[in-house]
């Protein structure tokens, strides 16, 4: 790069009508912006139809905007241009952008005819004059503000022409000037003084201010001094604080661990723990529903046998079984097969069980005295209740107090009695138990403190069964006696 190429290139930009001006000393530094529009005004000049996007915002935007117009030149105006001297903006950059500029100006100069463009020129001119077009703007409108202003002053000097005549008109005294003079000076003079003396105080407050920084600085100077001393020399047991700091951070690891597992397992626990309440409380439930159905089970066929067992009769004399007695009602009906059935199932049920606890037990003799607590217990629970539930229903309706019970009024009191007795202990088949005459005597005789309150129960129930004919004092006592044995 040299002074002449710098000089002849901003001449033949301006011959060329480049609107901007070019300095000698646009390209001491790297100036992007002005190489950019230069090349860009000399290729559109040169190619108007050419395809350049100016866009010179980041880096590869540049790049690419050089190589662009490095294709146009070569590719129209077979002009080979250094992409790498452009981008560089500088001295560099203008022998370049001088090439193109060359082939212009002597396409300008080749063409005699053509007329000049004024309009490049008219640009020009107005560049220049920018600057006084702002100074006459600035001073039209300082001028239309004057104007403004005086307009206003003429017409307040108009309202006030009369009064200013009238003073002056007046003969003043010189004495009352001089005073207020006077006056005016001595407030001055006041004012000048108070200004004075707070500066006078200010500056005291200063020095003050200052002396006081000063005495802070040195402060903090020896402040740092001793900051710096004290970091320069190490505590005492240092080494013994770094190595227990160290074994406190290995034991708080260990401890963080410990919890951590702590915590697991415990959730753990809970959730097993959750697990197995839940499978409890199900197990509880169906359990509960187990029973329930069962006992529905077990009284529905209670019901069953004991509406089979209800025709049965009265012991015989020499057989020890139950002979079935049918009631006048009961004579007619075809449902009594199936309930004599029942009956005799839980007859030879019982006879089962009887000769198996016959064969579990050791003797027969022991096993009866084993047995006596129960039968008591058993008799005086059956004396206790009504005796036509186990024996079965006599001739005619049941009447009591006026009104007629039907067998579903009955229902449960059956159950109940069906149940004792299906539970009472079982008697072998040959041995017969004693009566229930001589059962009562030896259980008030081992618990005479029962007698007097079972008495009275036990005598109502007789009085009241025997008065309505439904059986006597010898048919509870037989039944009383066979029904270990055949149920």
């Amino acid at each position: 790069m040299s002074f002449r190429e710098l000089r002849s290139f901003s001449e033949t930009m301006r011959l060329l009508g480049y609107p901007q001006l070019i300095s000698m000393e646009s390209f001491r530094e790297p100036n992007v912006e002005l190489v950019a529009d230069c090349i860009h005004w000399l290729i559109t000049r040169y190619e108007p139809s050419a395809e350049v996007t100016f866009n010179i915002e980041r880096e590869h935007n540049r790049v690419t905007f050089f190589k662009q117009v490095c294709e146009v030149a070569l590719a129209k105006g077979r002009i080979k241009l250094n992409v790498k001297k452009l981008y560089q903006a500088d001295g560099h950059a203008v022998q370049e952008m001088l090439k193109l500029a060359n082939v212009l100006k002597k396409a300008m100069k080749a063409t005699d005819t053509e007329e000049p463009d004024f309009t490049a020129l008219q640009q020009m001119a107005a560049q220049k004059n920018v600057s006084d077009a702002k100074a006459v703007q600035q001073l039209c409108s300082e001028l239309t503000a004057d104007g403004s202003s005086l307009f206003f002053l003429v017409e307040g000097e108009l309202n006030s022409r009369g009064d200013r005549q009238r003073i002056l008109s007046r003969a003043t005294e010189v004495g009352e000037f001089e005073r207020r003079l006077r006056e005016l000076l001595t407030n001055v003079t006041q004012e000048v003084d108070q200004y004075q003396q707070s500066i006078v105080n200010l500056s005291a407050d200063e020095s003050n201010l200052e002396q006081k920084i000063e005495n802070k600085k040195a402060h903090l100077e020896r402040a740092q001094k001793q900051y710096k001393s004290a970091m320069a020399t190490n505590p005492a047991f240092l080494k013994e604080y770094e190595n227990h700091e160290k074994k406190l951070h290995a034991q708080f690891v260990d401890y963080l661990e410990q919890y951590r597992n702590l915590e697991f397992l415990e959730h753990q626990i809970a959730k097993y723990n959750a697990k197995e309440d839940a499978m409890l409380e199900e197990q509880e439930t169906k359990l509960k529903v187990m029973r329930e159905r069962l006992r529905k089970e077990e009284l529905k066929n209670i019901r069953a046998d004991s509406m089979a067992r209800r025709p049965s009769g009265r012991r015989g004399g020499g057989g020890g079984s139950l002979t079935p007695a049918m009631s006048d009602d009961e004579d007619d009906g075809y449902e009594n097969a199936p309930r004599v059935n029942g009956g005799v199932r839980i007859r030879n049920a019982a006879e089962e069980d009887s000769s198996g606890d016959e064969s579990t037990s050791g003797d027969e003799g022991s096993d009866t005295d084993d047995s006596r607590p129960r039968q008591q217990r058993g008799q005086k629970q059956q004396q206790r209740r009504r005796p036509q539930n186990a024996i079965g229903h006599s001739r005619g309706p049941l009447v009591r107090d006026g009104a007629v019970n039907s067998d579903e009024d009955n229902h449960d009191e059956e159950d109940e009695s069906l149940v004792n007795q299906m539970r009472r202990p079982r008697v072998a088949t040959g041995a017969r138990p004693p009566a229930a005459g001589g059962e009562r005597s030896r259980l008030l005789a081992n618990n005479p403190a029962e007698s007097d309150s079972s008495s009275e129960p036990d005598s109502s129930e007789l009085s009241t069964s025997t008065s309505s004919g439904e059986f006597s004092s010898d048919d509870s006592s037989d039944y009383s006696g066979s029904d270990d044995s055949d149920i």
